[in-house]
């Protein structure tokens, strides 16, 4: 089974830092949306782009970055992971149509992350 987890998914009164380190924790597969308002989040660059650079560095998750907009990705640790896309080009200055194909393989290469996870948790299960 496949669980979908943002922090929209954050309810009044809970401890988001617990909620969001259990998340990361528990996650196969994490798909970061990179773009200047990410990486100028304090909580991102010091407590979780760290945890899941590790993470993936360790094969514990597979990192999907997605590059939105301008944004100095390449100052970050992500600079040691491949993109989704080409990240000479943030989606935000593709046309409409490049847009499209760009995301349709996002959204395939996601789904193959989410197989291999989902086989990986399974196998370690049994």
């Amino acid at each position: 089974e496949l669980d979908l987890w943002d922090d929209t998914r954050l309810r009044a009164g809970e401890q988001w830092d617990v909620e969001i380190k259990r998340a990361l924790s528990q996650a196969g597969v994490v798909v970061a949306l990179v773009s200047a308002g990410f990486l100028a989040s304090t909580y991102v660059m010091k407590d979780e782009l760290p945890a899941i650079v590790r993470a993936a560095s360790d094969k514990q998750i597979q990192l999907l970055w997605v590059y939105v907009s301008s944004a100095a990705w390449k100052e970050t640790p992500l600079k040691e992971f491949q993109a989704t896309h080409d990240a000479k080009r943030p989606l935000a200055l593709l046309s409409r149509p490049e847009q499209d194909e760009v995301l349709l393989s996002v959204a395939e290469q996601i789904k193959h992350a989410t197989l291999r996870a989902t086989r990986q948790f399974t196998s370690h299960s049994n």
